[in-house]
């Protein structure tokens, strides 16, 4: 019988195709050592690959295991990583829009059914404590096979060598990098099956903000009225299943004539997140730009009012009612905005606009809110750039998509040169563009260009829409409408609270990581070593991936041309700059 194994570095992933021409393992198996380099307060990641040619139950714990469907081989990983911690993590295979497979779960659960000729990846981490001495590690991880009641025999071996920096990595919550991603806790109680806002379903929140905090999380999402994306407009989907209606965390009822709105969710939402050090901002959805198909039945309550606003209270009758003139939404609006201000708040709050669509219309909208609600500050996701221009003034942090950057990054610097005094400016993907991104079938390098890239183009950070909107099975199945695989979800749900972490999720915290370590090597002079560091991840010199002279487009095809190994060699001239 046949058994093969291997080693490779964090940025492989394995994808096994409907034709096998399209599996991607075989290099792997070539190689059964490894080197790494981290900092203090770091981690530093490889994987192995196995396959064989006869079905068996992988094991990467010391539990005892038998299959489930009978007398089968067991193949046991043992890490021996000396003082310092090794994880280890079978990774579960999604289906992508291609009806290929690809590795993205990085699962709890220890144990393994692993069919014949199907190879399997695991994702081994080392924790790297801020007191470890600096210097060279080595470790190994060792392959032992039994059957049944046999004893065990070692069939293989994977060896590591470490380089452990004098550096020390700062906290995700030092980062400067202003990573915004977009919570959906409506669809978190959903999946697990509780009410909103109670205890259980806090219970359940709790552990995605704290993933969240992992990766440098700085803004907190409070959905403000009903349905403001008015579900994704996942009503005109019939191929696949999936809800993504967000609800008001705030709860209003009238008494006396007046409306009275309890704070309590809301400001129990914001404590939780700044007790993970998620604290820099809190943006408001659901006050500007609301989405609506009126045919559909998804139109606005208010007609005198300038946004389709859903605002639901509770009447003195015992009934529900929606708030149906622009007067009863400005009570709502500035009872929310003094809230704020009373609680010492309102400088960190954004209200947001996702895509606006009609300048005029947003005008109109955010006009009016300055109006009623002065101290409020605004911020927009934006895929067009001519909105910076017009709401410059207006507005403080802006997040135009790529594409808009691609297409006119020369005039969106001149503007940010004009405008950037107390202005956040991040960007962001979603279904757009194909590269760079972090979909399912995305290259694992893409999603970690993405700190990189917000380094070389001046931005503050990054923004994506999508962290748990669920799919209504996100374990079998994450492909949703017209967006392709993985647009909807950096996380998975697990069977008990914690939360799984996606491949996607680990490319992105690190390329954020890398992110400071260019920042700081900037801040400290090294700016040899970060344009060094800069040529060998794009393959390309900083300056030729931007427009100059007459050129406003910013080139993104082929934007990641690095050799294997770039990004281990330029973490390495980073590290040394730093130490």
């Amino acid at each position: 019988m046949s058994f093969f194994y291997g080693v490779t570095d964090e940025n492989f992933k394995l994808t096994l195709g409907n034709k096998r021409y399209l599996d991607n393992d075989r290099p792997v198996y070539e190689n059964t050592s490894v080197k790494l380099v981290a900092a203090k307060n770091d981690t530093a990641v490889f994987q192995i690959v196995l396959k064989s040619e006869q079905p068996y139950l992988l094991n990467v714990s010391e539990q005892p295991v038998f299959s489930r469907k009978g007398s089968r081989e067991v193949y046991r990983l043992a890490a021996d990583s000396g003082k310092l911690a090794l994880s280890l993590f079978p990774i579960g295979m999604m289906q992508d829009n291609q009806n290929n497979y690809q590795a993205d779960v990085l699962l709890r659960y220890p144990v393994l059914e692993v069919e014949e000729d199907t190879p399997v990846s695991v994702w081994a981490e080392i924790t790297i404590p801020s007191d470890t001495p600096a210097g060279e590690y080595r470790g190994s991880v060792t392959i032992y096979k039994s059957r049944m009641f046999e004893d065990e025999t070692a069939v293989g071996k994977v060896d590591y060598t470490l380089e452990v920096k004098e550096f020390v990595m700062p906290d995700p919550s030092q980062y400067a990098f202003h990573l915004d991603l977009w919570q959906h806790n409506s669809n978190i109680a959903r999946q697990a099956e509780t009410p909103l806002w109670s205890d259980a379903h806090f219970a359940m929140i709790e552990p995605v903000v704290e993933t969240l905090s992992k990766m440098g999380q700085k803004a907190v999402t409070i959905i403000a009225s009903e349905i403001p994306w008015s579900g994704q407009r996942g009503f005109n989907e019939r191929r696949s299943s999936a809800d993504f209606y967000e609800y008001s965390i705030l709860s209003v009822r009238k008494k006396g004539g007046r409306f009275e709105i309890d704070f309590t969710a809301m400001q129990r939402y914001i404590d939780l997140c700044a007790k993970y050090g998620i604290d820099r901002e809190i943006e408001v959805f659901g006050l500007a730009n609301i989405w609506t198909e009126p045919k559909k039945g998804f139109g606005g309550v208010a007609s005198d009012y300038p946004d389709a606003l859903r605002i639901r209270y509770l009447d003195e009758d015992g009934t529900y009612k929606y708030m149906k003139t622009a007067e009863e939404i400005d009570e709502y609006i500035r009872a929310l905005e003094a809230y704020f201000i009373r609680t010492g708040q309102i400088s960190k709050v954004r209200v947001v606009a996702d895509e606006p669509e009609h300048v005029e219309e947003y005008a109109k909208s955010i006009g009016h809110l300055h109006e009623i609600a002065p101290s409020f500050r605004f911020k927009a996701a934006l895929n067009h750039t001519g909105f910076i221009d017009r709401f410059g003034d207006l507005v403080d942090d802006f997040a135009p998509a790529l594409f808009c950057i691609q297409q006119e990054y020369a005039p969106l610097v001149s503007l940010m040169d004009k405008l950037r005094e107390g202005k956040r400016y991040l960007w962001y993907v979603c279904c757009l563009p194909e590269h760079p991104n972090t979909f399912l079938h995305s290259p694992m390098e893409e999603g970690r260009l993405i700190g990189w890239m917000t380094h070389v183009m001046g931005l503050d950070g990054f923004l994506r829409w999508s962290y748990t909107c669920w799919t209504d099975k996100p374990r079998e199945d994450i492909r949703f409408f017209c967006w392709p695989a993985g647009d909807v979800n950096f996380i998975y749900p697990s069977g008990d609270k914690a939360p799984l972490l996606s491949l996607r999720w680990k490319a992105l915290a690190r390329g954020i990581q890398e992110f400071e370590l260019l920042r700081l090597a900037r801040e400290r002079g090294e700016n040899e070593a970060a344009d060094k560091a800069i040529s060998l991840v794009f393959g390309q010199e900083a300056s030729s991936l931007l427009p100059s002279g007459d050129s406003q487009t910013m080139s993104l095809d082929g934007i990641y041309r690095g050799e294997q190994g770039s990004f281990y060699q330029a973490k390495c001239i980073l590290l040394d700059a730093l130490k």
